[in-house]
């Protein structure tokens, strides 16, 4: 699985635009969150202060739309991710 979060490579909250990742992939703009993609799915973790922003700016038919507190990335990857 690959992990997207919304921090740069130096774990900064404050994101430069050369370094939105995740925006990019996505099309999310909020300031916290993060993606992981498998070879079969790809889910979108977001908090509550982002719940309606990312139904309206992911595709839900490319990403599931999760809750990062209620359902952590970790969580959602060990419940998807086959053996092999």
């Amino acid at each position: 699985a690959l992990l997207i979060p919304h921090e740069d490579e130096y774990l900064g909250e404050y994101v430069p635009a050369h370094n939105e990742r995740l925006h990019w992939l996505t099309g999310f703009t909020g300031s916290a969150g993060a993606a992981v993609i498998t070879q079969d799915k790809a889910a979108i973790f977001v908090d509550g202060r982002y719940t309606v922003q990312v139904t309206k700016q992911v595709p839900s038919d490319l990403f599931e739309y999760r809750h990062l507190i209620e359902e952590p990335a970790l969580d959602w990857i060990q419940d998807n991710l086959t053996a092999n």
